[in-house]
């Protein structure tokens, strides 16, 4: 999971890693104005 905060501005932030991982280092934060979040997986076909 990617998380993404001021993506079209000069001063952007980037996190990666999971879902728990993410919200542990942004359970203390005051999140302001548009953030985005990024999920990928993939499927093995037999």
């Amino acid at each position: 999971m990617c998380y993404c905060a001021g993506a079209n501005k000069i001063h952007q932030e980037i996190m990666r890693g999971t879902v728990t991982e993410l919200l542990e280092r942004l359970k203390e934060r005051e999140i302001k104005g548009e953030i985005f979040t990024l999920v990928s997986f993939i499927i093995e076909r037999k």
